[in-house]
Parts: C-alpha cells; sequence; structure tokens
C-alpha cells in the first residue's frame, strides 16, 4: 500500500512539472525552460536595447546592442532571441543567443538582424532571464522595412546620322536603382513627327540592380533633324522617372566626294567581351565607297593586317566576330573610293569566360574553426585548367563577408593561399559541417571565380575543445614561422659555439677525450 501511495505522489509531482515547463516559450534555451522562468514577470531583471524603432531597406543588415541587470548574482542568465516570435526567425538574429553566462548579473551585448526582402512593419523580441528567483523581462523593437523606388535611362548615343527611309536606331538601358522590384512605363515624345518605333513599353518586375534594354527606332521619308525625347516611369512611385533627349538628322545621300564615316557602332573605342560572345562592327557612310575591314593581334607576332571582309559600292558596312581567342585585337573598317579614304578603329579585349564555379577547388585550414578566437584562417585556391593563379586579384578575395589579408602563391604556381581575419566573417553560424564559399574576380575586371569547403565551426572560449587548440596551433605555426627560423639559427649558432669551446679545451689539457693524454 505505501508502494501505491508513491507512486501516485510521483505521477502527480511529473505532472506539475510538465505543466510548469509548458509556460516556457520553444526556443530559449535549456537551463530556464526546466524551471520555468520565463513565465514569470520580472522584478528585479531588467533589459534594454539601444532603440526601440528602425526603419530600414528590404535586406538591410543592422546591429542591436543589448545591455541587462539584475540577473543571477551565483547562476545562469540569459539574453535571447525566442524562435516562437516568427518574426525573429525572419531577421534571423546572428548570433542568436548573445549571452548565457554564469554569474554575470550585469553586461552588454549585440545581435546583428537581417531585414527581410518584404517591405512592411514588422515587431521582434529580446529576453532577459533568471532562473532564481524566477523572472523574465523582454523588449520589443519595431523594425519597418521600407521600399524605396528610382529608376535611371541611358542611351549608347544622343545624337546619330541616317538617309530618308533609313531607320537610326538607339540603345536605351533601363536601371532599377531603387531597393526593390519595380515596373516601368516608357513614354515617347516625338515634337517634329517621326517615324518612331520602340521595341517595348513596358517593363515589368525589374530587380532592384537589374537593368534592361529597349531599341528605339527613329526614321522619316524626307531630310531634316528630328527630336525624340524617351522618359521612364517608375510603377512603384510615379514622381520617380528618368529620360533622355535624341536627336536624328536625315540627309541625302551623296554620290559623290570622299568617303567619311557619319556613325558607326560601337560607340567606345575600347571593346570588352569573353571568349564566345558575338559582336558586330558597323559603320555608316555620306556616300558610296568600297569598304574592307581588317582584324589582328594588337601585341602578339601577328602584327600585320589580315584582311576578314570587304564589300564594294556600298554606303554601310558591318563585321560580326564570334570566335576571337582571349587577347587584345585591333579592329579597323576603311572606306575607300576614287575621291578619297576614311576609316575607324576599335580596341577590342577579348577575356576568357569564367569556368564552372564548382571547377574551383578551395580548402579552409583550419578544419575547426572557432568564432570566438581573434585569429586568421587559410584558404588554398586551385583553379580549373587553363587559368592561372597569377591573374586573380587578391583585393576581390573574399570569404562570407570576410576580404583577404594578403595571399601568397604555393606549389610551384598552382595554389593561391590567402588569409582572413575570422573575426571579419558575416553570418556564419556554428556546426559540424558548414559550408564557406571563396569568391573572386581576375586582373581583367571581367571573369569570376568561386569555390566552397565544408569544415566545422565552433563558438567556444579558449581551450573548451580538443580541436580548438588544434587549430590555435596551426595558427601560432603560420604566424610565427619567421620568429620559429631565428630562433633555428640561434640554435644552430650556439651549438657551433659550444663544439667549438670543446674541441680548444682539449687541444690545452692534451686530452683525447678520455681522460687519457694522446701520445
Amino acid at each position: 500500500m505505501k508502494i501505491k501511495y508513491r507512486s501516485i505522489i510521483a505521477t502527480v509531482i511529473l505532472i506539475t512539472f510538465i505543466t510548469s515547463t509548458a509556460m516556457a516559450f520553444q526556443g530559449e534555451t535549456q537551463a530556464c525552460n526546466r524551471n520555468g522562468c520565463h513565465a514569470y514577470p520580472s522584478t528585479s531583471i531588467n533589459i534594454s536595447t539601444d532603440f526601440t524603432t528602425i526603419t530600414v531597406s528590404p535586406g538591410q543588415t543592422f546591429k542591436v546592442n543589448i545591455s541587462w541587470s539584475g540577473g543571477n548574482p551565483s547562476g545562469v542568465t540569459e539574453i535571447n532571441w525566442p524562435t516562437n516570435l516568427a518574426n525573429n526567425t525572419l531577421f534571423n538574429p546572428n548570433p542568436r543567443i548573445p549571452a548565457s553566462v554564469s554569474n554575470t548579473p550585469s553586461g552588454t551585448a549585440n545581435s546583428t538582424l537581417t531585414a527581410p526582402h518584404t517591405p512592411g512593419t514588422y515587431t521582434v523580441r529580446v529576453y532577459a532571464s533568471r532562473n532564481s528567483s524566477l523572472e523574465t523581462d523582454f523588449k520589443d523593437i519595431t523594425v519597418m522595412v521600407q521600399a524605396s523606388y528610382n529608376v535611371s535611362l541611358n542611351v549608347d548615343s544622343t545624337e546619330k546620322t541616317t538617309s530618308p527611309g533609313v531607320n537610326s536606331t538607339y540603345m536605351l538601358t533601363i536601371n532599377n536603382t531603387g531597393n526593390a522590384p519595380d515596373n516601368y512605363t516608357l513614354v515617347v515624345s516625338n515634337p517634329d513627327g517621326a517615324a518612331v518605333g520602340l521595341t517595348n513599353t513596358q517593363i515589368q518586375n525589374l530587380a532592384a540592380g537589374a537593368n534592361a534594354t529597349v531599341l528605339l527606332n527613329v526614321s522619316n521619308a524626307s531630310s531634316g533633324t528630328f527630336r525624340v525625347n524617351i522618359t521612364a516611369r517608375s510603377t512603384g512611385d510615379p514622381n520617380r522617372t528618368a529620360s533622355i533627349n535624341t536627336s536624328t538628322t536625315v540627309g541625302v545621300l551623296q554620290t559623290g566626294g570622299a568617303p567619311h564615316i557619319i556613325s558607326y557602332s560601337p560607340k567606345t573605342t575600347f571593346v570588352k567581351n569573353k571568349v564566345g560572345d558575338q559582336r558586330t562592327f558597323y559603320i555608316k557612310l555620306n556616300t558610296t565607297a568600297n569598304v574592307t575591314w581588317y582584324i589582328y593581334d594588337a601585341y602578339g607576332l601577328d602584327l600585320i593586317r589580315k584582311e576578314v571582309f570587304s564589300q564594294i559600292g556600298v554606303n554601310e558596312s558591318s563585321y560580326a566576330n564570334t570566335s576571337a581567342a582571349s587577347g587584345i585585337w585591333i579592329v579597323k573598317a576603311i572606306a575607300s573610293n576614287q575621291n578619297g579614304t576614311d576609316l575607324n578603329t576599335w580596341i577590342w579585349f577579348v577575356s576568357q569566360k569564367p569556368s564552372k564555379y564548382n571547377e574551383t577547388r578551395v580548402k579552409i585550414e583550419p578544419r575547426t574553426l572557432n568564432l570566438a578566437s581573434k585569429g586568421k584562417f587559410t584558404a588554398s585556391i586551385s583553379l580549373a585548367e587553363g587559368y592561372d593563379i597569377a591573374d586573380i586579384n587578391i583585393s576581390t578575395v573574399e570569404c562570407e563577408g570576410a576580404y583577404a589579408l594578403k595571399g601568397e602563391v604555393k606549389k610551384n604556381g598552382n595554389v593561391l593561399q590567402v588569409k582572413f581575419n575570422r573575426q571579419d566573417l558575416v553570418n556564419v553560424s556554428p556546426g559540424k559541417a558548414v559550408r564557406l564559399t571563396v569568391t573572386g574576380m581576375f586582373n581583367d575586371g571581367v571573369t569570376k571565380f568561386e569555390g566552397s569547403d565544408v569544415i566545422r565551426v565552433i563558438n567556444n572560449g579558449k581551450g573548451n575543445d580538443d580541436e580548438e587548440d588544434d587549430e590555435d596551433e596551426y595558427e601560432a605555426d603560420d604566424d610565427n614561422e619567421d620568429e620559429k627560423e631565428e630562433h633555428s639559427d640561434k640554435v644552430k649558432s650556439n651549438n657551433k659555439e659550444q663544439e667549438k669551446k670543446k674541441d680548444n679545451d682539449k687541444v690545452k689539457s692534451g686530452s683525447n677525450g678520455n681522460g687519457k693524454k694522446e701520445n
């Protein structure tokens, strides 16, 4: 009978314990959950933040500074962003628990939050809790995520010349300079009554920072000068507009005289492409002439102009190329007739296309990375075949927000070893298998590379993990290599001095080293 009573009492205690812990919030640490301290109002504990309202852009990161007092003088005080609040999860606080410490009744910490990409008003909450006596305090922060809309409009040339009935084509570039996706409407102003056509008047769902291209065709049956103006208007904010003004001269085609190039494309002397891209070069003349196109290597052995295309008795001509190898090329169009000659020259930079990202191999060391340490870590980068490590621009190399401090070529020039400060890492969380990605660009300013490695990441104080000790030794070996070599040289020098002294003593004593005199 006594045994039954004891079982009943144990069951009641267990039910009471389960009921009390159910009052704690999901996502808060186990030490407080066991005692249900989050269900109790504050009497002495207090938490505050450096602001309670903030306005940010979609996707913007911002830091929240947190202070607390009245925590456990001889126990655990917890500072926490509970995951049961959906908005906290949306903002991904990092670190999520800036403090869970013993015997620290007051202190400060900070977390970095990342705003969602959807505009709106959000509330996030941070807690301070103690489990002796049981109590909690929290602070709510109102975050207003606001979208800003804007637009810019550019054209390849504001003035062009054409013949009656022949289109002058302008390339318009619409840029979304706001921080959220937007739609744009293009409106034409045609005060001089030219024949006008746009390939698109509505740009839909253009991402922030992205651009779209539209062609404007202007022509007229008779000669004259024709103004055509284009305005791009934001749908998100109709007050945001951008405009360009064009002027097209339609002239009567001459049939005699020396040829002059009156229009050409590309409009810039320096042209950039990647291997395999199609590039078209074009000229327009004031009269009929014979046109010959040449292309040759600017710095190679092939310095003699090679004819690649020619036409007889034309007033416009174009040359398209899709097979240029990587390098710097000179492209010339020469127009001539019995009355004279004119030419146009382009300098054409052709660079390698970026390799597939998974062809770039990256190895991160140490294999266990402690975020609590202030040391450095190393990425060893190996490129795909056909790419040269020496072409990497070190200043562009980045690993999860941390930029390269320095780089050194290893293993006969096949591996680039780059160092980073681990304190510069952004939004890297502890885990047994964390992927770190290294990106960068080549010196040509066009070709990119990217590679990843999976390592273990911890966030412990010194000595909390055996592997952490290993990583510190790795850093010591790396950072103090020069000091080790200097110390080794000193040791060798001291050993030589001692051996020399022993030899001198032997000579003076006449001893052979065994206590006997030599004959």
